[in-house]
């Protein structure tokens, strides 16, 4: 026994380096795209939304109430506020280290966040899975299932952006685990077991997908004669006890009215847009050229991902495991039948579908008796790998490159240069669209519009010049090919404004300049 956990730990360690490699590979990509915060706005949308957020939150007030009260109210509900709470801890100590104006340090900003609360809580989900799989009794075992799981192209590409999705499947990762390690004992790792998930579901409602897991593990403690029906009772109402407990610690502002009322309504928004797209109506999923592009280039193969969905069902019928297995089969049922017959295709959508059925794939593959069966296997799982390194590095190589080669900086440069420079009088206020890159230190004001351009936006600022997406153009004025506007936009203000835009006839402005990113409209004399 000794000797056994002496190369378990062995097997960890090696496995700690693999991920600390990855950590350190993830920093050089993770430092681009985060020059001053407009330039968030360029690549991630949402990491431009949630910035101020959180610098509010860890900016000092007139008082120590002020101060706790920046730190608590975060007022960004689309996500719980166990992302915007490790967020801020994690910048806590570099905040003081910065100094003063550490807010204008978005680049290094950016860049522990992405690592610390993107990268760091993906590696550790990893490893959990990993170690449910393989308890790390074998090396080569070990080595090949973390590698394949943290190289799956859908969770290798999450890896470069400042969002809630990794911190929350680790809470899912989490639940698993104790579900697991309880093994129908219904001690303190069921009640644990509880408690994650709540973390799960106050943090971007993962919880919920938990739905038939937790009666196909108390229905298992029945049927085994582990547990009565009256206890099994007790333990489902404990259970949703304890899940709505942790939810309300992780996020206190439900104590309070008002903020209660605003959580529930954003997400409520949140669910509405997951599962059927927000500007854009999603049709569900349909098996066309692009849907199977989508569902190959993101899981790096879907050769494996069958083999795996096969293996899961027939390892929760046959297996030694079989509690576990089907407790992943019951997690992937609602979870697969929300993603990918409701929600926009989005790729980190896909984490807690893939990594799941493809560490229950792995382990069935690699315990087939067959040394036949067993090779052809192995052969699937390296070609695996080899396409998802090939899409990882595509990634990688994007990344790093995304600000010489974006479009928005490029198209912002040429109106500088070349429009800007020679306009008289100089312009002194400019409306932009969300995507459109103007540094921060200009020297006329800028304003752009969650809301999007309308005809009573322009008559209530007045804007010398329009900043305009063409995509965006496109897509509100109905010319997007393939898409069908969401019920409500369609004859909107938007739509209005932005179908002139495309006829290049906006009341009170002229188009001086376009090109495949934008468009360029001065206000007439």
């Amino acid at each position: 026994m000794k000797n056994s956990s002496s190369e378990q730990r062995r097997n960890f360690n090696l496995l700690l380096l693999a991920a600390l490699a990855v950590f350190i590979l993830c920093i050089f990509p993770n430092a681009t795209g985060a020059k001053d915060s407009n330039m968030l706005a360029v690549f991630e949308i949402d990491e431009f939304a949630q910035y101020p957020h959180l610098i509010r939150m860890l900016t000092a007030g007139d008082s120590l109430y002020q101060t706790l009260r920046n730190f608590l109210i975060y007022l960004h509900y689309f996500y719980g506020y166990p992302f915007y709470f490790f967020s801020a801890i994690t910048m806590l100590i570099p905040r003081l280290l910065m100094g003063n104006e550490w807010s204008q340090h978005t680049q290094a900003i950016l860049t522990i966040l992405r690592q610390m609360i993107g990268v760091l809580p993906m590696l550790a989900s990893g490893l959990l899975w990993t170690w449910m799989l393989t308890r790390f009794a074998s090396r080569w075992k070990s080595l090949l299932v973390f590698l394949t799981l943290i190289s799956i192209p859908a969770v290798f590409a999450n890896n470069f952006w400042w969002h809630p999705d990794s911190l929350a499947f680790l809470f899912v990762s989490l639940t698993f685990f104790c579900f697991e390690r309880d093994n129908l004992q219904f001690n303190r790792f069921y009640w644990l077991a509880a408690f994650c998930t709540g973390l799960a579901a106050g943090t971007k409602h993962l919880g919920e997908f938990f739905v038939l897991v937790v009666p196909v593990y108390l229905a298992w403690g029945i049927f085994s004669k582990r547990i009565s029906w009256a206890k099994a009772a007790l333990l489902a109402g404990g259970f949703l006890a304890v899940m709505a407990l942790a939810v309300v610690i992780s996020n206190p502002l439900l104590l309070l009215p008002i903020e209660r009322g605003e959580i529930i309504r954003y997400q409520l928004i949140q669910w509405r847009e997951t599962t059927q797209g927000s500007l854009v109506a999603h049709q569900g999923l349909t098996l066309n050229q692009q849907t199977i592009q989508f569902l190959f280039s993101n899981s790096g193969g879907i050769i494996l991902s069958l083999f795996s969905l096969i293996g899961l069902i027939h390892a929760s019928l046959k297996s030694e495991k079989r509690i576990f297995y089907t407790l992943i089969l019951a997690w992937l049922i609602p979870f697969g039948w929300v993603t990918l017959g409701g929600s926009s295709l989005r790729p980190h959508y896909l984490i807690p579908l893939l990594i799941p059925l493809l560490a229950a794939g792995l382990m069935v593959g690699l315990q087939l008796q067959s040394g036949r069966y067993r090779n052809i296997f192995l052969a699937i799982v390296v070609f695996q790998l080899m396409v998802s390194a090939w899409y990882d590095f595509q990634v990688i190589r994007s990344t790093l490159n995304r600000e010489t080669d974006s479009q928005s900086i490029r198209f912002y440069h040429y109106v500088a240069d070349e429009i800007l420079s020679d306009m008289e009088p100089a312009p002194g206020l400019i409306f932009r669209d969300w995507q459109i890159y103007i540094p921060e230190d200009v020297d006329y004001e800028v304003v752009f519009d969650w809301n999007n351009a309308t005809y009573t936006r322009l008559e209530e600022i007045q804007p010398d010049i329009l900043l305009l997406e063409q995509e965006r153009i496109r897509l509100f004025s109905g010319q997007e090919e393939g898409t069908q506007l969401a019920q409500g936009v369609d004859g909107s203000d938007w739509f209005i404004f932005y179908s002139d835009a495309a006829n290049n006839h906006i009341q009170g402005y002229h188009l001086i300049y376009e090109n495949q990113f934008g468009k360029v409209f001065v206000k007439n004399p």
